[in-house]
């Protein structure tokens, strides 16, 4: 097998620079914020008139779209996504220099040319900035510009969160009185919030494993590959023999880096402690719930993905927790955007400069997307969800616990069973559109049978696979190429 053995020595100085422009940004974007009108029905109404259907795109084309698919057309009246400044930016790139987050584009529509909004989210910012590669600079041009289609996200998130709210037994005023930005009902808040993390990109080669696989030698350069139908490049993950060394190391991955990462910061804030509620019950197993195979992101120059949107609007439970794991250079328009928090709209990527950086954000409730990808290089990345839960033999009624007294449908409803920590995801929340059939999530369980067990050092041998020791095999549930 072959690795990148340059990338382990640079990869950690190279991701901890991202953290100080992280804070930069974070100054900048609050100045952005003031501008932000606050009734949503205020910027509604200046917005352009656009009918959108209020289906949303199929997971089956949740991969890419071209560019060419959907007829873009310039001021010229053909494609053009390179300007001047691009163009540097680029030749920047080929000198082994690419820069993250560096380069701001002006976010100016081309001079003396009328934009008009489309159905293609992607396509609209890269008239508006005139095909600039850099991260765009969300000014209220473009905020206004885009408002119909971050219009559309908010309701479909919202009634997503009401339906979520009412499945819980919420009572209609409950549910008004609680915003997208509250974390009231919201399973472990704290695990919630953005951050990014390290790995040893030598232990757990995705990058690379993925890129035998599939038969590439560089996956950021996809595109010049001589096959360019994408389905057929990885049609090497169809085969389950062939794709058998990638799965068994996200496996690993998932179980020794990304759970270990979620448990160590649920013991530091206390999220396992037994309440004096519960204290006379056995506190059961923690269950550690985690997509069996991710979603594979391959988003060639001048593809994009999805518009804004939340994974809710899909049928995930509220009670995942997001990874992002790129493995390629992500930077300017070819990497995730995302909010840092749900409702505030602060948009920023997720950006690495090689792999051996991931991220971990709240996508179940936060609006994320895609850009059209005015780069030269190809981004391939991985998105996975974990959930976290509790399986005890001591249930409680609903309606004797504190999360009933305040949120029960109606005194009238039959006594119903649920879980006995709300602080944890709860069975009825954890329930979502891919749980129904097996095969899509797996789990891993932690026996913390007594309190002194929850404050010892985390070690995966006190983890063990639930019922079976086989990878399950991905479907379409998976998304691309599945």
């Amino acid at each position: 097998m072959r690795h990148n053995h340059h990338i382990k020595s640079s990869s950690k100085e190279s991701n901890s620079a991202i953290g100080n422009s992280d804070m930069n940004r974070s100054d900048t974007l609050q100045n952005v914020l003031r501008l932000i009108p606050s009734s949503q029905d205020e910027f509604s109404a200046k917005i352009p008139s656009i009918d959108f259907s209020s289906s949303l795109m199929p997971l089956t084309e949740e991969s890419s779209v071209s560019s060419e698919d959907r007829s873009v057309q310039s001021s010229c009246g053909k494609r053009s996504t390179r300007t001047q400044t691009s163009r540097g930016f680029i030749n920047a790139c080929h000198s082994g220099e690419c820069p993250v987050s560096i380069a701001i584009s002006s976010g100016v529509p081309p001079s003396g040319v009328k934009v008009t909004p489309s159905k293609w989210f992607g396509a609209d910012v890269n008239k508006y900035t005139n095909g600039h590669a850099n991260v765009p600079t969300f000014n209220p041009g473009l905020r206004k510009f885009i408002e119909a289609h971050v219009l559309k996200a908010r309701r479909i998130r919202e009634n997503c969160r009401r339906e979520v709210l009412k499945k819980i037994g919420s009572k209609h005023y409950k549910i008004s009185g609680l915003s997208i930005c509250s974390n009231a009902r919201i399973p472990y808040p704290s695990l919630r919030v953005e951050r990014s993390f390290l790995f040893d990109v030598e232990t757990y080669p995705l990058h690379q494993i993925l890129a035998d696989t599939i038969g590439v030698e560089d996956l950021s350069l996809i595109h010049q590959h001589k096959e360019q139908n994408k389905k057929l490049i990885l049609s090497p993950l169809l085969n389950p023999d062939s794709r058998k060394n990638f799965h068994e190391c996200y496996e690993n991955f998932v179980t020794s880096i990304c759970i270990p990462e979620l448990h160590s910061k649920a013991m530091s804030d206390g999220l396992f402690n037994i309440t004096s509620s519960t204290r006379n019950c056995d506190p059961g197993e923690i269950c550690y719930r985690y997509q069996a195979f991710p979603c594979l992101r391959v988003m060639r120059p001048g593809e994009f993905s999805i518009g804004p949107h939340c994974d809710m609007a899909y049928g995930h439970s509220i009670g995942n927790i997001n990874f992002h794991i790129p493995l390629t250079p992500t930077f300017g328009t070819n990497a995730l955007y995302t909010e840092t928090h749900s409702g505030r709209e602060d948009w920023h990527p997720l950006t690495a400069k090689s792999c051996g950086l991931g991220y971990i954000f709240d996508g179940a409730r936060c609006l994320h997307f895609s850009l059209e990808n005015t780069t030269d290089r190809t981004r391939v990345s991985l998105d996975f969800r974990i959930a976290i839960y509790r399986k005890s033999s001591c249930r409680s009624v609903r309606s004797n616990s504190v999360f009933a007294q305040n949120y029960s449908m109606e005194p009238s409803v039959e006594e119903e069973y649920d879980d006995i920590d709300d602080v944890l995801c709860s069975e009825s929340i954890l329930e979502d559109n891919y749980s129904i059939v097996p095969g899509y999530y797996d789990e891993f369980l932690l026996d913390v049978g007594s309190s002194s067990r929850l404050r010892a050092p985390f070690s995966p041998n006190t983890l063990r696979k639930n019922k079976r020791s086989v990878l399950l095999n991905p479907d379409k549930r998976n998304g691309f190429p599945f």
